[in-house]
């Protein structure tokens, strides 16, 4: 199961990735592909995730216990990590990370996967001050005509066995047409850039 939710989390942040960035050159895009994802089913005490800058490895903690919602936004503020790393060579909670962080948020919600209340009401202290980011976000509008394609399954979501109200409306879309392996994607990504 653990893979599938690895895989599944490593599609979504790629599909939000050409989605938010769009404006960027697409090689710029695909060095941001160039990381993976790791889910763990028990919680940490202190946090529900983490990145490592070096590996660019995400670590998803609490797939048992806490709700799709928090865990994706938590998956969200991770891959702003990664995507700063890969601008700046590091990462903080500084304005440049929150000016990513926002628009993949922004994104989410254009796609249904989020709402501007879930973002603000927000209890994991990992995944941002929601207070802040509630501000930041305060009077954005849902970019109505944004639709998830066929091609990226969010079937993975559902092996998230926690008993939340996250409710996504495309959780029944078509599998995706092909699948690779986070690693050999990775290296090609390496060596072509």
């Amino acid at each position: 199961m653990a893979k599938k939710l690895d895989m599944g989390f490593w599609h979504l942040g790629k599909f939000l990735i050409d989605k938010a960035f769009s404006d960027r050159h697409y090689l710029v895009r695909k060095r941001y592909y160039n990381f993976s994802v790791r889910t763990f089913m028990p919680a940490k005490k202190t946090m529900l995730g983490s990145y490592n800058g070096l590996s660019g490895y995400i670590f998803l903690y609490g797939m048992a216990t806490c709700s799709k919602r928090d865990i994706l936004i938590t998956f969200l503020h991770e891959l702003s990590h990664h995507i700063e790393t890969m601008d700046n060579g590091s990462s903080g909670h500084q304005p440049s990370f929150y000016k990513i962080h926002i628009r993949l948020l922004q994104t989410a919600i254009d796609y249904g996967l989020l709402t501007v209340a879930d973002v603000s009401e927000n209890k994991t202290s990992d995944a941002g001050n929601a207070k802040k980011l509630g501000r930041m976000l305060k009077g954005y509008c849902k970019n109505e005509g944004c639709v998830i394609p066929d091609t990226l399954d969010l079937a993975f979501l559902n092996e998230i066995p926690s008993n939340n109200t996250f409710s996504l409306y495309f959780l029944k879309q078509k599998p995706l047409i092909s699948c690779f392996s986070i690693h050999s994607f990775s290296s090609v990504v390496k060596s072509e850039i």
